[in-house]
């Protein structure tokens, strides 16, 4: 309705869908060649959820691991993206690894996390996230990905760091 209302519904198809219920859904809950969905959590290879031609992924609010699978998915469909991470210590879809795990050891990837977290101390927050971000934007690198880290208002968001990418 959005294209239609804008004039360019011939040109474009939105496709909006909630990243942790599209991810619950093709796993439908059961083994999916490596992609196991339960009530403790979701493992998926994002090779296996390319439903549709991608041009572009919009991720707000993408809790842990979903941010580095929503940044997965984009790079793999090679499309532009804007990925704006939270809840950095909330969710854990095993036996799936982000990326920038692979440069700190579990006890830096944790107390990272944690830091993010602190709100009552803005500016630690601040750095762990543009830390833990500048290793995700690391995922891209040798990519034909232009990435960068864009900070907004902190008083839109606590976490007001995201990452553009343009291919």
């Amino acid at each position: 309705e959005y294209a239609r209302n804008c004039g360019v519904a011939d040109r474009i198809d939105f496709v909006c869908e909630n990243f942790s219920a599209f991810v619950n859904r093709v796993c439908d809950g059961e083994d999916n060649d490596g992609g196991i969905c339960n009530g403790s959590g979701c493992s998926i290879k994002t090779k296996e959820i390319r439903t549709t031609s991608v041009d572009f992924v919009v991720a707000l609010h993408a809790c842990g691991d979903l941010s580095d699978m929503a940044l997965q998915y984009a790079l793999e469909n090679q499309c532009h993206f804007i990925i704006c991470p939270c809840c950095y210590v909330k969710r854990y879809l095993a036996p799936f690894v982000p990326f920038w795990h692979s440069f700190c050891d579990e006890e830096e990837v944790d107390a990272l996390g944690r830091l993010v977290e602190l709100d009552d101390r803005p500016e630690e927050s601040r750095r762990s996230m543009v830390v833990i971000n500048s290793m995700r934007k690391q995922a891209f690198g040798g990519k034909q990905v232009a990435v960068s880290l864009e900070e907004f208002d902190s008083r839109i968001s606590k976490r007001n760091i995201a990452l553009v990418g343009d291919s």
